[in-house]
């Protein structure tokens, strides 16, 4: 996490690899502690929303990066390019 032109950027590492696992639910089968990456990725996801921080996907293919914006009751990515 780092701060650049007034904006926060979160390299999400393995808690978040893909937009596909921005779902909560989303845990990698490989996680030693599911539980707490669970806790650890529902704090993240929120404050990242709340704060408009610039999220960046380790392995992302098509979609790199982006904002998590709520639309209603769901959430969504608008993508942007790095």
């Amino acid at each position: 996490m780092f701060n650049h032109g007034g904006e926060r950027v979160v390299f999400l590492g393995d808690i978040v690899p893909t937009p596909h696992h921005l779902n909560l639910v989303a845990i990698s089968a490989f996680d030693s502690s599911p539980e707490k990456t669970l806790e650890q990725k529902r704090d993240l996801l929120t404050q990242a929303e709340q704060q408009g921080w610039l999220l960046v996907f380790s392995h992302g293919n098509d979609t790199k990066a982006g904002y998590l914006e709520r639309r209603g009751e769901m959430g969504y990515l608008r993508p942007v390019d790095l």
